[in-house]
């Protein structure tokens, strides 16, 4: 997923932000190799394992952040977490991989890093907390997701690939 790398990006962020808190959400094999790598790097204030959260409380972990981080590392198809996200409100920074620069570059090129290493993510990191990246309000993600991903846009989409279909055209 990247969150090794989320981590270690940490350590880098908080020498210019130590007061900089990540919270991960979720539960699964990686959990003992991720709490012993905040022990080991010393990040114990710094970054949190929250475990898994009941679907009813995401909107509200969402909305509790200043942005949340994707940093996936390996081809992942559709990124819902971004979906939710910006759905919350929230902005998303992610990495170029899979289907995320798909969501995120229409709306702001400032939302995607420039890869995955440790040290690029620690810069987009540091650059959104200064101010240099411009993250779009809530008002924007929330727009952004009604526009482009709400069900009836979604539901038309799909319309005018089965009615394609129906008329032999391709798309």
């Amino acid at each position: 997923m990247g969150l090794e790398n989320l981590i270690a990006a940490v350590e880098q962020v908080r020498r210019i932000y130590p007061d900089v808190l990540l919270l991960i959400a979720g539960k699964g094999d990686l959990q003992t190799t991720l709490q012993a790598q905040i022990e080991e790097m010393e990040l114990t204030n710094n970054v949190r394992l929250l475990g898994f959260l009941p679907e009813q409380d995401l909107g509200l972990a969402y909305q509790s952040a200043d942005f949340s981080v994707v940093p996936t590392v390996a081809l992942e198809g559709f990124g819902l977490i971004v979906i939710e996200s910006l759905a919350n409100g929230t902005p998303v920074l992610g990495t170029p991989v899979g289907g995320i620069p798909e969501i995120l570059e229409p709306f702001s090129k400032d939302l995607l890093f420039e890869g995955t290493s440790t040290e690029q993510l620690a810069q987009g990191i540091i650059e959104a907390l200064s101010g240099q990246r411009q993250l779009p309000s809530k008002k924007a993600c929330e727009a952004y997701i009604q526009a482009n991903y709400s069900w009836s846009v979604i539901a038309q989409q799909i319309k005018s690939v089965y009615q394609a279909t129906l008329d032999g055209k391709t798309l």
